[in-house]
């Protein structure tokens, strides 16, 4: 007895009856004796609807024409990581718009790092506040 590995997609799998000779060929593997895992792809045509509906549907459609009055920077603790955040933020915050980080100048020499570098000793902010402890925040330039 074989295994047999069986994909269907695209215009094999376009309507009821390519369907129906799909599990036909499945069929005839199974009735042989081989064990058969079938894999199936998108329909066709369907793959490209289901990213048209994604990008639709997407609040991140477009973020080019987006601009934001606050963005939070709360994840990756590595220069690299924040520093990315930074440079990918900065130019959606509309101006007067708020970057605001966590776990500020603690333990996390990373987010200092890249706060040091990428926003106090930036003029693209006029303002730049530690309200607490491991909050950091700076005003983007009106």
């Amino acid at each position: 007895m074989a295994i047999v590995v069986m994909k269907f997609g695209g215009t094999s799998v376009a309507n009821v009856e390519r369907i129906r000779n799909v599990a036909r060929h499945v069929k005839r593997e199974v009735d042989a004796g081989n064990k058969v895992a079938v894999v199936v792809s998108a329909m066709s045509g369907a793959t490209n609807q289901l990213v048209a509906w994604v990008r639709e549907a997407s609040l991140l459609h477009d973020m080019r024409e987006r601009r934001f009055r606050l963005a939070f920077v709360d994840a990756d603790h590595s220069y690299e990581a924040v520093c990315h955040d930074i440079d990918n933020i900065v130019p959606l915050l509309s101006p007067g718009g708020w970057l605001c980080f966590d776990d500020a100048f603690t333990s996390y020499e990373g987010v200092n790092r890249a706060i040091r570098e990428r926003v106090i000793a930036s003029d693209a902010f006029d303002l730049k506040l530690q309200p607490t402890r491991k909050l950091f925040a700076a005003r983007k330039r009106r």
